[in-house]
């Protein structure tokens, strides 16, 4: 019993051997592509492991191509009938040998070459083969698409229609083709006046100072017709020349920034229409940041009726570039920066004042980096009181929406 289970040890233990030592693998060397001429070379390395006499080796090449030897060996080279074959009547002493040959592209038209190629010998009189996977050589310079980016159009058309003795409906009709991503309307209208949104076409809008904006973050793909509107009234208005509101169309294509003015009709028409109920002036104790996800885009505030000079104890220090800081409060009365904010909330990071719409705005901090101001915000809505804090933006000291500043700076909001 013990000699026959030893027997069938030593019997697998030299299947298994041998099943290593016949091995045999080919592999093959050559260009994925050929830029000059019309020829290239192939080198196929080969194991033969443990094998011996007679193998061949056969590549298969399409019609208009030629193939000539190069290094053989022992090997009898022959190109005929698209195959070129490499035939061995004794293979080679060493178990690794190179052998190669140069194909010639006789036929212009063609632009692709396969090459593979098959080993085959015999192993105990019977026939095995090895298989090579076939290449592709592309032959000629690779052409590069450049993928032509059609230019834009856009036209807009303003209109002013007076609804009643300084109240006017203001429609800025835009006309465009192959116009995407970022895109702005900015009009300026006389200081002191009340606006009011009409039709908005998915944009955001927004109003600082004398600016207002509709503000699109991805402008409609497919081109058409798209209108926006407001009402302006010039009642508490420092001119009530409306003539005098001035606008400007400004969008991204192909990574350049464009702007297109938008000029006044040369009539105004009188159109009867309800009269909106515009904005209610009132003056708010304290302004507090509406408390949905977009407040760091767009500023809300309810701008006094008629903004006082109220002396300055602190403003921010010049600043150049765009620098987003954390607006931590705003109030119509003034207050020692130096103290008041430690004695209220505890808090002793630099506070600055910025005199703006006649509000007091108190700000804290100055980055370069959005995500840096949005990290302080947090910070302090977490371990302070402070009723809503948001990032606001400054443009070489101007005051300017946080869409703006992230466009400026080529930055992404996050939340």
């Amino acid at each position: 019993m013990f000699k026959i289970l030893a027997f069938s040890f030593n019997l697998i233990a030299l299947l298994f051997f041998n099943f290593l030592l016949e091995d045999v693998t080919v592999e093959q060397n050559l260009p994925d592509r050929v830029e000059q001429g019309n020829e290239f070379v192939v080198t196929v390395t080969i194991d033969k492991s443990t094998i011996e006499g007679y193998a061949k080796f056969q590549v298969v090449l399409p019609e208009g191509v030629t193939a000539t030897e190069i290094e053989t060996g022992v090997a009898k080279f022959n190109f005929e009938s698209k195959k070129a074959k490499f035939v061995w009547m004794t293979l080679p002493e060493e178990r690794v040998f190179e052998i190669s040959y140069k194909v010639t592209v006789n036929d212009p038209s063609l632009t692709e070459i396969p090459v593979g190629g098959t080993f085959s010998y015999l192993d105990e009189n019977q026939r095995m083969t090895v298989d090579l996977p076939a290449r592709i050589v592309k032959m000629g310079k690779e052409v590069i698409i450049v993928e032509e980016i059609p230019e834009a159009e856009v036209t807009v058309a303003r209109t002013i229609k007076s609804v009643s003795e300084h109240l006017y409906l203001i429609t800025l009709d835009i006309h465009y083709s192959n116009i995407t991503g970022f895109a702005k309307i900015q009009d300026i209208v006389p200081s002191g006046s009340d606006v009011r949104p009409e039709g908005a076409e998915d944009a955001v809008f927004s109003i600082l100072d004398t600016k207002v904006k509709y503000v699109w973050m991805n402008f409609p793909e497919d081109g058409h017709d798209i209108s926006v509107s407001y009402f302006v009234d010039l009642t508490d208005a420092e001119s009530k020349k409306i003539s005098e509101i001035a606008g400007e169309f400004a969008f991204i294509h192909d990574g350049e920034s464009r702007k297109i003015q938008i000029t006044n009709p040369s009539a105004i028409d009188f159109v009867e229409i309800e009269k909106p109920e515009l904005a209610v002036k009132e003056t708010p104790k304290e302004v507090i940041p509406v408390a949905i996800e977009t407040v760091d885009l767009i500023e809300q505030e309810i701008p006094a009726k008629k903004p006082v000079d109220i002396p300055v104890t602190s403003t921010p220090s010049p600043q150049t570039g765009v620098i987003y800081k954390v607006q931590v409060m705003a109030a119509h009365k003034s207050v020692n920066v130096s103290t008041y904010f430690n004695k209220i909330y505890k808090f002793s990071n630099k506070v600055e004042m910025d005199a703006h719409q006649g509000w007091m705005k108190y700000l804290t901090g100055g980055h370069d980096k959005y995500v840096s101001a949005r990290d302080m915000r947090n910070s302090y809505n977490q371990n302070y009181t402070f009723k809503g804090p948001f990032v606001v933006a400054y443009n070489n000291g101007e005051r300017i929406t946080v869409q703006e500043a992230l466009m400026i700076t080529n930055q992404k909001w996050v939340n």
